[in-house]
């Protein structure tokens, strides 16, 4: 969920918002769905929507090659940061087998290799579940970037929640499961415009999902 209501006719709106749910989503291979872009390398990858899932939700699932990847991203380039325009970032998802896949949900560049090289971009990322199943907090600016651990180390099926907020100025504060886990001051990307991203990659020779569920 990106933080809007139609455009008045008196002016601007006091915010915008971006919401999918996935409810009713249609998938069909190499088609883009709606106003998302996707891409899925190698045998068995895979994106679904889950209809009887409740409220809806939309499942990635990757080859079953590792580095096989599946990926969404919002069409265009909507989200700049700014000086004095606040943004909030919040998702629900699962992994079926954290340790034999990593993820990245969040905002980026458009970029159907989102994993292969993280850059410009404000997000949740877990790069490889084998080494490490415990997703960090990542603002890249310009291939630099800072990191902040969530904490939570991910377990098969587990739903977590994760959040960010811009405050407009200098800081990102992060929050895992409702809880404030801290902030990041430092490569924060406000020299380019981002996307609602997702991705999902194989760290093994199996194919894993993730299910989103907004």
């Amino acid at each position: 969920m990106v933080g809007g209501p139609d455009i008045p006719l008196s002016g601007l709106p006091t915010y915008y918002e971006f919401f999918d749910d996935f409810i009713g989503i249609s998938v069909e291979a190499a088609v883009d769905i709606s106003h998302w872009t996707h891409d899925a390398t190698g045998s068995g990858a895979a994106l679904a929507g889950l209809n009887d899932y409740p409220a809806g939700a939309i499942q990635l699932t990757t080859g079953n090659s590792s580095g096989n990847e599946t990926s969404m991203n919002v069409n265009g380039e909507a989200c700049q940061l700014a000086q004095g325009k606040r943004l909030y970032y919040e998702c629900r998802f699962f992994l079926t087998a954290p340790t034999r896949t990593g993820f990245f949900i969040g905002l980026h560049v458009t970029d159907m290799a989102i994993l292969d090289g993280s850059q410009d971009c404000m997000g949740i990322r877990m790069d490889n579940g084998a080494t490490s199943p415990i997703p960090e907090f990542v603002s890249d600016k310009d291939n630099t970037e800072t990191v902040l651990s969530t904490g939570i180390t991910m377990v098969g099926g587990e739903e977590h929640v994760f959040a960010f907020s811009w405050d407009g100025s200098t800081y990102i504060t992060c929050f895992a499961d409702g809880a404030r886990i801290g902030r990041i001051g430092d490569n924060i990307c406000d020299d380019e415009a981002m996307t609602p991203s997702i991705e999902i990659m194989a760290r093994s020779s199996n194919s894993d999902s993730m299910t989103v569920d907004y």
